[in-house]
């Protein structure tokens, strides 16, 4: 479905009411202003197929800027109906300004944990990227400063409609979808948790959430690569989907698709033991949250790449612990910390991956083991 915005339209707000298959476009002078978005934006939102129907008012009928949109909207009823696949498409004109937000074209790291900053040592250069769940355009985003900075592209994968209007400004494809390990499932989705929101099931991190729930229809990885033609090497994977990583993970594409660098929140036993299996070390862990960052094997100059990545780690640590960072960090620099009894930071340095390379630790394994480890080597 396709609207004709006027000309001067600075503001949008859009959302999609999953639940009965429509699509509406508001206009609104108090909404987040969007024109600094790339044109070639594209809102992708996943509908429920059997419940489609009359769209739901999401706006003040009696609002003249919602007439306004009316009357200037090109609907094609035949166009609006769902495709057999379960995606349905609505075109957003964001204007012909630059989708960069930033009056400074310096490097500034928004992730949580500066896990962008370690990715730009590691891959200097240009790259594709999957974000999910995407969540906020900028702030705590892995991906908004490699886009910006470095001129990255790639999915920003992100069911949470309050987040559409700030991702409008990226110049991402942005995929409206809850991904699960299955395909067309219904599920309950904690959708007014901000970024701690998700899947309501066992064993996830929201599975005790009974409020404010919305239902979604889900769809898998595989899926969505091949319908947006993702490229089969992919530089960049952040995945943070709130304990819902043992239901994706295990249905990542390996075989078709190559994944360099994965940076994944708290990973659990199954999650590393994929890994393992795919030829995968950890760089490190990031901040205090379990943040592990992961290298694939088959990266080109893979070595040199890991050993970029965890002095880029080490350096970060440093400068958040004590603002001291020497001239020159050597091969002994390169250990863990200890944070809340736990080890974070570089635990198996590069130069001894092929002593403890293929051990992959829980993000949380106590301290005096880590440490114990790498002084036996």
């Amino acid at each position: 479905m396709a609207f004709s915005a006027p000309r001067k339209l600075l503001r949008v707000v859009v959302s999609c009411a999953l639940l009965c298959g429509t699509l509406t476009l508001v206009s609104s002078h108090n909404g987040v202003g969007v024109q600094d978005v790339n044109p070639s934006s594209a809102l992708i939102c996943a509908c429920n197929n059997e419940t489609r129907g009359a769209a739901r008012p999401l706006f003040n009928p009696h609002d003249e800027l919602s007439s306004d949109l009316e009357s200037s909207a090109a609907f094609d009823q035949n166009k609006s109906e769902i495709s057999e696949e379960g995606w349905k498409t609505v075109h957003v004109y964001v204007g012909k300004t630059s989708s960069n937000d930033t009056t400074s074209n310096l490097w500034q790291s928004f992730s949580q944990s500066k896990q962008d900053s370690v990715v730009k040592a590691m891959l200097p250069r240009s790259g594709y990227f999957i974000d999910l769940a995407a969540n906020d355009w900028q702030k705590d985003s892995n991906t908004y400063s490699l886009e910006t900075f470095e001129k990255w592209n790639g999915l920003c994968i992100e069911p949470n409609e309050i987040y559409w209007s700030g991702l409008l400004r990226r110049k991402c494809t942005l995929v409206s979808a809850v991904v699960s390990g299955k395909h067309d499932e219904l599920v309950q989705f904690a959708s007014t948790k901000g970024g701690l929101g998700g899947i309501v099931a066992t064993n996830m991190d929201n599975e005790r959430e009974t409020n404010n729930l919305k239902e979604f229809r889900t769809t898998t990885v595989d899926e969505i690569f091949t319908k947006y033609h993702v490229p089969y090497v992919i530089d960049y994977m952040s995945l943070d989907i709130e304990g819902a990583e043992s239901v994706v993970f295990p249905l990542l594409p390996f075989q078709t698709y190559k994944i360099y660098i994965l940076t994944i929140e708290r990973p659990k036993d199954d999650v590393r033991s994929i890994l393992r299996a795919q030829n995968y070390v950890e760089v490190g862990v990031l901040g205090d949250y379990g943040d592990t960052m992961f290298l694939n094997a088959a990266t080109p100059n893979f070595k040199e790449v890991l050993r970029v990545g965890q002095f880029e780690i080490t350096m970060q640590q440093r400068q958040e612990n004590d603002n001291k960072i020497s001239k020159a960090m050597s091969d002994v620099d390169l250990r863990p910390v200890r944070v809340n009894n736990a080890a974070m930071g570089v635990r198996c340095p590069y130069y001894l991956l092929e002593k403890c390379g293929r051990v992959l630790p829980a993000w949380d394994t106590p301290y005096e083991e880590i440490a114990a480890t790498l002084k036996d080597k």
